[in-house]
């Protein structure tokens, strides 16, 4: 069996492996799908964290926001994962301001 999480849940978890331009290694992802489709199908789609801030902007600030996560949200990198081969680990909750944001941001790229 495997864990699921809340939608805009902040996670630990390793993006290895990992191809060209990718995030890899150990960071914070949030968690974009809710406990019901990942139930159902497995996976959780996630968008890395990184601490570097290039001012992309397509990336969302949570320095000061979130205090237990520093960084930016990568939008441009959503990946679905699957749950029981990619183990996580919950460090906190964004909150509906910041999930808000990640969904127009999303929304606009998808249309």
């Amino acid at each position: 069996m495997f864990e699921t999480y809340e939608r805009g849940d902040i996670v630990w978890m390793n993006f290895n492996p990992s191809l060209g331009h990718e995030q890899r290694g150990k960071r914070p992802a949030l968690v974009w799908t809710n406990k019901e489709s990942q139930m159902v199908s497995g996976f959780a789609t996630v968008i890395p964290i990184t601490s570097h801030d290039k001012n992309y902007p397509l990336h969302i600030k949570l320095t000061g926001l979130v205090p237990e996560v520093h960084g930016v949200i990568m939008t441009e990198q959503l990946i679905s994962v699957d749950l029981q081969e990619r183990k996580m680990k919950k460090i906190t909750n964004c909150g509906p301001k910041i999930l808000s944001k990640v969904d127009e941001i999303i929304g606009d790229m998808i249309v």
